[in-house]
């Protein structure tokens, strides 16, 4: 019964901050200035990132077609963790298929990623689905180390 509040309560923040981010690049792409919030050291931004993550020059139909290919792998690795009950794994997954959707969305309707969390000039300009790319990533580093973690 623990699990199953875990996986609820894990797949609704996993939904809810999916919903933020969307409404944030929506909110942001219908006439937001350029600076619309600065909270020291963070400012609330509009960037649309047209090459690839970190930079990297690609075109945007190669980078909406590998991140779509992806996308369909990783809900296949998904549901097999689930069948083996590795749900810590599958729980790290979620939070990675929902921020890559999100930036997919992004490439294919508008052209290329909203960005808008610019934390330091010299930083790249990030999103919340960024940032639950990053998080999924290390949580799933982390159960393929073995941690018993559930």
């Amino acid at each position: 019964m623990r699990d199953l509040i875990y996986d609820w309560l894990y797949g609704g923040s996993v939904a809810l901050l999916f919903t933020l981010d969307r409404v944030l690049k929506t909110a942001l792409l219908r006439g937001a200035g350029s600076d619309v919030l600065n909270i020291f050291p963070i400012t609330v931004t509009s960037h649309i990132n047209k090459s690839g993550a970190l930079g990297i020059p690609f075109s945007n139909y190669i980078i909406a077609l590998v991140s779509a290919v992806f996308i369909f792998f990783l809900i296949m690795y998904f549901f097999l963790s689930i069948e083996k009950r590795k749900m810590f794994r599958a729980r790290s997954l979620l939070a990675v298929i929902a921020g890559s959707l999100s930036n997919v969305i992004d490439r294919v309707f508008i052209g290329g990623v909203v960005d808008y969390i610019a934390i330091h000039p010299a930083l790249p300009v990030l999103n919340i689905a960024d940032a639950l790319i990053a998080g999924g990533l290390v949580s799933w580093f982390i159960s393929l180390r073995g941690a018993k973690i559930k």
